[in-house]
């Protein structure tokens, strides 16, 4: 079964290159197919997530969008985030980065690409 965010986002552990990381995902989005089933369990219990009945949203809004609260969480997960993930998060959201960047750098590509949007 496939979920989507119905949350303003979401983060989970997820595949990311050899390993795993927490990465956000915005409403709209598909759950990754390979997250834990405590974590899926969790985010249905508290509405965060639902069963997908069709596809995916393609306007999705990445976390951070205007009708969000700003209360600057947005940004500390994105400091605490290692650099596989933000390159992950990137990808995901369309940011476009050279993976040669610094974990800082990429983090500052993604800030600008969300207030630019």
């Amino acid at each position: 079964m496939t979920y989507i965010v119905k949350a303003g986002y979401v983060t989970a552990q997820t595949k990311v290159g050899k390993g795993r990381a927490y990465i956000d995902i915005p409403r709209g989005a598909r759950l990754p197919d390979d997250v834990s089933a405590e974590e899926i369990d969790w985010l249905l219990r508290s509405g965060q997530i639902a069963a997908d009945d069709g596809p995916a949203d393609e306007t999705a809004e990445p976390a951070g969008a205007p009708d969000d609260a700003d209360d600057g969480a947005d940004e500390v997960s994105l400091e605490d985030t290692d650099k596989d993930g933000l390159v992950a998060l990137a990808e995901s959201e369309g940011v476009d980065i050279d993976k040669r960047w610094t974990a800082a750098r990429i983090a500052e590509a993604i800030r600008d690409h969300r207030n630019n949007k």
